[in-house]
């Protein structure tokens, strides 16, 4: 009989912005455990690409861990693999951004641990076939991707063995097909059954390569997988357990695989990424249909020869499914043009191209709103550290989310604004330059495909999985509080600040909150008056116009030292009063938090920002953040009804479904008689920075 070379790609990272406590409790639970027991077994190899954020955290706080990942590189045990420093997407950044990542890798690696790296992580196997080519370079000769890949190709699943290679351009690189079937083994199922199918890939003779590649979180940091996998000594079992059976099964690092055996063919692959990611991408009713068919075609015996033609998106489905994420990715574009022409802001702009705040899948992700503070604020110093507003105000006139329509973009040395006529005249971004903070940070709630597994689920008690195995976290239906189907609130649009409307009368509060309210006009979209916006002396400003139904309203918008004006003329031709209502969206990151509230004129005592309330006659408010040192204060020329709420969403996390406080909407209501004239309103932004 033959023999199996096993590859083993295990990857280990934490986000930009993550919690310190978070860093702390993976290493420790989870990252040095699972090095220091692979590390007490002799000639075992394996293959490791820890992401730069974990890379900066571990050298500054566990010195001892790099010490023994330094000791196995020099004894060639492990090989450390490459790949964006900050664990951006690589084909998703452009190219000279993807060789700054690669680079600054390589210059970890080198210094920290005498290596180079031979072959990247590919970020969430998010693959493009240009990226060979735009890797040329960087020394690079192979990555892993998922069995999907080549499945999506035509390949069947025999010859997902050993490594292939494609090429882009003339540059070529060797693929690895990580299989699927051992990520659903590997940690969550018992020796016999992974060492069952082991044996059902061995040769006749010779070698075979066979992939893993995964994310070392299962091994510890999961739910329940700390329990399992350590103190129930499910790896130390799996690693003695491929000691002892080294007379078929050995492991192998990849570099030393890809030098001494031959390719076993050419592969070309479509735009592509692992199937999970795939169904995450599509709209929530897509999701549900796509997931219906592909399990149709699982449980039918007849279908399944062909459930491999049978895929969901891609990845950049995710930048139309949330209009948040694709504001983040266009502004990091602009970012990265701005700081392209010196070195100035590159380590924060790479820092805002960490991945996991632009989509969310079966973890957090986007729904972490301090994930996306993070992104904001490296962005805000890319681009201050370029310049921006450094000469002064700006305001252009440019498509800024590359949607086909125009913005806004201006500002000044304090504040920045991006103002989006065609969307009720708002402002989608709100960035306090000092507190590297852009307050318009916020999520608006909308459908998943999952919340339907949450309504079906939420009276069942959780399985817990059995002694002979662990469940994986794909198959668990779990919640963190109950009757949080209660929370399933879809809104119309996205929720920016500046946001007008027009209502036949005050709405309910309650309305309000659950976006179940009719408006005189739904889609109400501003004009640019003039298109040549240019900053005035020490100004920036912006001429919006609207005119439907009898009713008129001029919106200008000035950026001055100081804060932002947002002015209104309204005039009405009609018989009918009418209500205008001016909507603010804003994020603080924490509704529960007593160090973050919002106050009315002339109250000392802060208001919770978890709890819905409305006020007669009120001339403003202000939104507190005293952990973070500042306060955004609205200030209203005429009296109006204020409607205040949070924006909590509901989404997947590894511990099962959470709420999460996305921002607080504050909404200004205006009665307008008719027969009186115009009537002009202003609404002035100041934020004071606390010491």
């Amino acid at each position: 009989m033959g023999r199996l070379k096993l590859l083993m790609a295990i990857h280990l990272h934490q986000p930009v912005g993550n919690f310190p406590e978070v860093f702390h409790k993976a290493v420790t639970r989870c990252y040095r455990p699972f090095v220091e027991e692979f590390a007490s077994q002799e000639g075992l190899r394996f293959s490791l690409h820890i992401s730069g954020p974990l890379l900066e955290y571990i050298l500054d706080n566990h010195p001892g861990l790099m010490d023994t990942l330094a000791a196995l590189v020099k004894e060639e045990r492990l090989e450390m693999m490459g790949g964006g420093f900050y664990e951006p997407l690589l084909a998703t950044i452009p190219t000279k951004d993807v060789l700054g990542q690669a680079r600054l890798m390589d210059e970890f690696l080198r210094e920290h641990f005498r290596a180079s790296a031979r072959g990247f992580w590919l970020t969430e196997r998010v693959w493009a076939p240009s990226l060979p080519a735009r890797l040329e370079g960087t020394g690079y000769r192979y990555t892993v991707v998922d069995d999907t890949h080549f499945l999506y190709a035509g390949f069947g699943q025999e010859e997902l063995l050993d490594y292939y290679m494609t090429e882009s351009l003339g540059q070529p690189l060797a693929i690895f097909p990580g299989l699927k079937k051992l990520r659903y083994l590997i940690p969550f199922r018992p020796m016999d059954e992974i060492i069952e199918f082991f044996r059902s890939l061995r040769p006749d003779e010779g070698f075979v390569g066979v992939t893993y590649g995964d994310d070392g979180e299962k091994f510890g940091l999961w739910p329940g997988t700390f329990e399992w996998v350590h103190k129930k000594g499910w790896l130390r079992r799996f690693l003695a357990t491929l000691r002892e059976n080294e007379d078929w099964l050995v492991t192998s690092t990849f570099t030393e695989f890809l030098d001494s055996q031959p390719p076993r063919g050419r592969a070309y692959f479509p735009t592509s990424s692992y199937e999970e990611m795939l169904s995450w991408a599509l709209p929530a009713r897509a999701a549900a249909r796509y997931d219906e068919l592909a399990e149709k075609f699982d449980n039918d015996e007849s279908l399944k020869p062909y459930r491999t033609f049978i895929r969901g998106g891609l990845w950049e489905n995710f930048l139309v499914k949330y209009p948040e994420s694709n504001l983040m990715h266009k502004r990091m574009l602009l970012a990265s043009d701005k700081v392209g022409h010196g070195p100035e802001g590159l380590t924060a702009l790479y820092r805002s191209q960490c991945n996991c705040a632009y989509w969310h899948g079966l973890f957090g992700g986007l729904y972490l709103n301090h994930l996306r503070a993070a992104i904001w604020a490296n962005i805000i110093d890319a681009e201050q550290a370029a310049g921006r507003g450094r000469d002064g105000p700006f305001a252009e006139v440019l498509d800024v989310d590359l949607d086909g329509r125009d913005e806004i973009f201006m500002g000044n040395d304090e504040l920045w604004i991006t103002v989006a006529p065609h969307l009720r005249g708002s402002a989608m971004e709100l960035s306090l330059v000092a507190a590297r903070f852009n307050a318009a940070n916020v999520l608006a709630r909308r459908e998943e495909g999952y919340h339907r597994k949450l309504r079906e689920a939420a009276a069942e008690e959780p399985d817990e999985g059995d002694d002979e195995g662990f469940r994986s976290i794909h198959d668990m239906v779990k919640a963190k509080e109950s009757h949080l189907e209660r929370l399933l609130i879809y809104d119309r649009e996205p929720r920016y600040l500046f946001m007008d409307r027009l209502f036949a009368d005050i709405p309910p509060a309650q309305g309000l909150l659950e976006s179940d309210y009719s408006e005189l006009t739904p889609y109400f979209s501003y004009n640019i008056v003039e298109r040549g916006v240019a900053a005035r002396g020490r100004e920036a400003r912006a001429e919006l116009s609207f005119d439907a139904q009898g009713i008129k309203v001029s919106k200008r918008y000035l950026v001055a030292r100081g804060g932002l004006e947002v002015s209104y003329r309204i005039s009405c031709e009609g018989d009918e009063p009418f209500v205008f209502g001016v909507e603010h969206n804003l994020n603080l990151l924490a509704s529960r938090d007593p160090e973050k509230y919002y106050r009315l004129p002339g109250e000392k005592e802060g208001r919770s920002l978890s709890l819905l309330a409305e006020y007669d006659r009120t001339a403003g408010f202000s939104l507190v953040n005293r952990r973070d040192g500042f306060t955004i204060r609205l200030d209203s020329s005429l009296a109006a009804r204020l409607v205040h709420f949070p924006i909590e969403t509901v989404s997947s996390s590894e511990e099962g479904f959470e709420r999460n406080y996305q921002g607080s909407c504050f909404v200004l209501l205006y009665r307008i008689e008719p027969g009186r004239g115009p009537i002009t309103l202003t609404q002035r932004l100041t934020v004071e920075m606390h010491g």
